[in-house]
């Protein structure tokens, strides 16, 4: 992961672009958290699924 250096106050557009970074990497863990939570809950449903045909049989 890239690192954004740190920046004086006295620059408020480098502020800027180190907050829009800080807001990109954040929704960019959102959006891959929601993923894996999504395949976790897909895995446990056929996991479930297949559970109750091995009782079944």
């Amino acid at each position: 992961m890239a690192t954004v250096p740190s920046v004086g106050s006295s620059n408020p557009e480098a502020m800027l672009d180190k907050m829009i970074a800080q807001q990109e990497r954040m929704f960019a863990l959102e959006v891959k958290k929601d993923t894996h939570k999504m395949e976790h809950e897909f895995q446990m449903g056929t996991s479930k699924d297949m559970g109750s045909a091995a009782q079944k049989s």
